[in-house]
């Protein structure tokens, strides 16, 4: 993708898969890509001893009404469950991850399924500054790498996407399905002990196989509505009463961003660059 498609398009993703993204890292990584398998070495060191916030926000007054912390769990695995790429998942985190991007605490992205754009992360008024993307190679090192950045005390949110063919390599759907949940339980009591928002991206198929219900804090069901372009948002589990239907959520998308002056483009760079 060239410099002018990439700000024209002013997509959070940049529609590239980890297997390219892993090549292209061989040869030459594009400048504008945001951190990938390094931790930045210039600029401010976040200070892992800043209190994390009490209260996460949506920033839909709706879905706050309806969930029992009055937003997101701070302190909890929150699990969305979504049909496809791109009907808005990663949109409805934008304004908590605004809010969390502000503190002094690390935002570590786990195996993202494209890479990030920090061009349109900086447009979105997120700091790209304190952002960590790492992409373990096997499922082993997947839940690793979530139990481990939970535990550091260094950040405020994990975002993580579990790959369903790590899960269902050993083509057994009972272990497979055993395995995530017993993940999932140390995932959820090492978020509550440490007060992080961990927030786990699952397709259908891959929440299908599970079995006994889940552990996590709040359970959200994704899907769009193609008629209206808004996403419907069904609470699966919470702690607490749950409401019977699912809410419909105008999520705002990025949008195509132009500058009139040379200099402008030039400061979102300066921004965004890693």
């Amino acid at each position: 993708m060239s410099l002018e498609q990439l700000i024209d398009s002013g997509r959070i993703w940049r529609y590239e898969s980890r297997t390219s993204r892993q090549n292209s890292l061989q040869t030459s990584e594009p400048a504008l890509a945001l951190y990938d398998n390094e931790i930045r070495q210039d600029g401010p060191e976040p200070a892992s001893e800043a209190a994390p916030p009490a209260e996460l926000a949506t920033g839909y007054p709706l879905l706050d009404r309806v969930l029992t912390d009055r937003g997101w769990p701070c302190s909890g695995v929150t699990e969305l469950l979504y049909t496809n790429d791109g009907i808005g998942e990663l949109s409805l985190l934008l304004p908590a991850l605004r809010t969390l991007s502000r503190g002094q605490r690390w935002i570590i992205w786990i195996a993202p399924p494209f890479q990030l754009n920090s061009i349109a992360l900086a447009a979105e008024d997120i700091d790209v500054h304190n952002h960590i993307v790492l992409s373990p190679e096997s499922d082993r090192d997947f839940w690793w790498a979530c139990e481990e950045a939970i535990k550091s005390g260094a950040c405020s949110a994990v975002l993580a996407w579990p790959d369903l063919s790590r899960e269902r390599s050993n083509g057994r759907g009972q272990q497979s399905s055993q395995k995530a949940y017993a993940c999932l339980r140390r995932l959820q009591i090492a978020a509550a002990q440490h007060k992080v928002a961990c927030f786990l991206y699952r397709q259908n198929a891959q929440a299908a196989v599970d079995q006994g219900g889940s552990p996590s804090s709040l359970r959200l069901q994704l899907r769009p509505d193609t008629a209206s372009g808004a996403l419907m948002v069904e609470v699966l589990k919470q702690r607490g009463p749950r409401p019977h239907e699912p809410m419909s959520l105008k999520i705002p998308r990025p949008q195509p961003f132009h500058y009139s002056r040379l200099s402008d483009l030039k400061h979102l760079l300066q921004t965004a660059a890693v």
